[in-house]
Formats: C-alpha cells, structure tokens, sequence
C-alpha cells in the first residue's frame, strides 16, 4: 500500500488586509453583527419570559401550594436584625416576601386582595425548626444558597462580600502570617446558621493561599488553618480588640450591623462572598421554584437592582 506523504506541500499564502479588524460593532460593518446581538439578546429575554409562562401554571397548581391558598397567606420567615434587609419592618428581604406573596396569592382565584403575606421573625438558629413545623413557608433571611440539600433554592437575590476587618488604623496590614477570628461554624448540618458560609469561604481563601503563613505544620505533618472561632459577635470583636487575632472574617452586612457597636477598620482584601436565596424545603419546593422565577423576572426588567438601590445595598 503506498502512503502518500503530504510533506512539503503549501497551501497558497493567501492575502490580508491589514487595518481591519475581523469583528466591530461600528460603523456600516458593524450593522450586521449589531443586528445579531439585538436578536439574540431578545431570543434570550423570550426564552425566560416562555419558560415563566410555562412553568408558573404547573408549579401553581401543586398541593403545596393549594395548602398555602387555604391559609390565605404566604408565611416567610424574615429577620428582624439586619439593616436593610429586615431591621424595623423594611429593607430588601421584606419587600421581597411580599412581592412572593402576592405572585402566589394573585393567582388563587378566590383570593379576595386581602394582606397577602404573613411576615414570622426569626434567627439564625430557630428558622430551620420553624420550616420543618410547618410554621413557615419559606424563608428570606441570609440564606446562603445550597448551604443544605435540606432545602430547595431560589437563585440568588443578594451577593454579600465577606470582609476582613482590622483594628482601627490597621486597614492596611497583610493579611499574612496572623490569626484570624471567625464566628464559629455549626457543627452538626441540620442546622441552618449563616456563619457557617462566612467560615467555609474564610477556608477557602486560606487554602488559596499557601505562602501566606495562615496555617500551621505540626510534627506530624499536619497542616491546619489559623482560625479561632468564637460563640458570639461580642467575643469576636474582643479577641479583635485584645490583640488575640489579627483580622476577623465577617460579612458586609454583618459589619454594617455593628458598625458604632465596635471599632475596627476594613481591609481591602475580601476573603470571598456568599449569595443569598430563598429557601423552602426540598420536598416541598414549589414556593422555591415561583421565586426563582420572579427575580428572574426582576433581574429582567432592572427591578430587583431598583430595590437593591432603594435600601443602599450594592
């Protein structure tokens, strides 16, 4: 068999303009590629819309949330103690639930306008008790999304950085070769306590950063991270003050909670972010689903930016 060998062989150089690009959005040429992006941005806008028309009615139709229109409300667990989300009956999760609430009760028939959504106070440590008893539909509270497969989630309304903050005039140390404070993690996984998000990204960047002197080597060859963790926020910001660690992880919020409270400066370094979501159980995940699209639909039309601005949140 011969084998015919293309060594050797080139194919004629061909020609090329120099000066042009290969692609531009300007001018005449550019009206084509222009008039591409406008059809497939609206194609995309025309997907969400259809699958929002689509799934509503199937997901409205479900027992779950035939046991909602019998009670007249949506009950959304919501906390009372974070600036601009809850504290004093306003801010972005409040708002939130409401706008959830009527979505689902507009579309019971013999809903007769009446308040449509029952807003029930709770924390950190009580509101995965309160989805279980049935005390609440759904929660809108600092809710890290897919922090536990437990629950069923929205997709995200709300980014929080995740903040190293310092003693004051010590914003721009490094954030090498010192301990960090944290609010200590939850230890068993049936809990919902949003620390724990703050801890597990604080993890993260430390194993980021190898060079940084943020962990220690045994005899043994075990490495482990140079975290202290505390109970509560007072003793966090103590052990800050006393020189016990050199920088504490803490969510942007949560600094703007106890900002006035405690002193401490803001490095510039972020230690990474949590997202937040809506949450309802997963065998019950309807509500979940009806939420997710909703701020869809509010990613969409710049709504859900317009009430992030409304309460002074990025």
């Amino acid at each position: 068999m011969k084998v015919r060998s293309f060594q050797g062989f080139r194919r004629p150089r061909e020609k090329i303009k120099r000066g042009h690009g290969l692609f531009t959005l300007r001018g005449e040429e550019g009206k084509l590629p222009r008039r591409a992006l406008a059809i497939t941005a609206g194609v995309a806008l025309l997907a969400v819309l259809a699958f929002s028309l689509r799934a509503d009615p199937v997901l409205m139709n479900s027992a779950e949330i035939a046991t909602i229109w019998d009670h007249g409300v949506l009950r959304v667990g919501v906390r009372a103690d974070v600036p601009q989300m809850g504290q004093g009956g306003a801010g972005l999760e409040v708002e939130l639930a409401a706008l959830l609430a009527r979505k689902i009760m507009e579309a019971d028939r013999n809903w007769i306008g009446a308040e449509p959504v029952e807003l029930v106070e709770v924390g950190a440590m009580d509101v995965a008790a309160k989805l279980s008893d049935g005390s609440i539909d759904a929660a809108i509270c600092l809710m890290p999304k897919g922090a536990n497969e437990a629950y069923a989630y929205s997709r995200a309304y709300y980014t929080d950085e995740i903040l190293f903050l310092t003693r004051p005039g010590e914003e721009n140390i490094q954030i090498k070769n010192i301990d960090v404070g944290c609010i200590q993690n939850a230890s068993s996984t049936s809990l919902y306590v949003p620390s724990g998000a703050v801890y597990n990204a604080l993890a993260a960047y430390i194993d980021a950063h190898p060079d940084d002197g943020l962990t220690v080597v045994s005899e043994s060859g075990t490495s482990t991270r140079r975290i202290t963790t505390y109970a509560s926020y007072e003793d966090l910001f103590k052990g800050l003050a006393d020189g016990d660690v050199g920088a504490v992880a803490l969510s942007a919020l949560m600094a703007d909670k106890y900002e006035g409270s405690y002193p401490f400066g803001v490095s510039s370094v972020k230690a990474g972010s949590v997202d937040y979501a809506v949450a309802s159980l997963a065998e019950q995940s309807a509500v979940a689903a009806i939420a997710d699209i909703m701020l869809a639909s509010m990613e969409q039309d710049g709504s859900l930016a317009a009430l992030k601005e409304k309460y002074g949140l990025k």
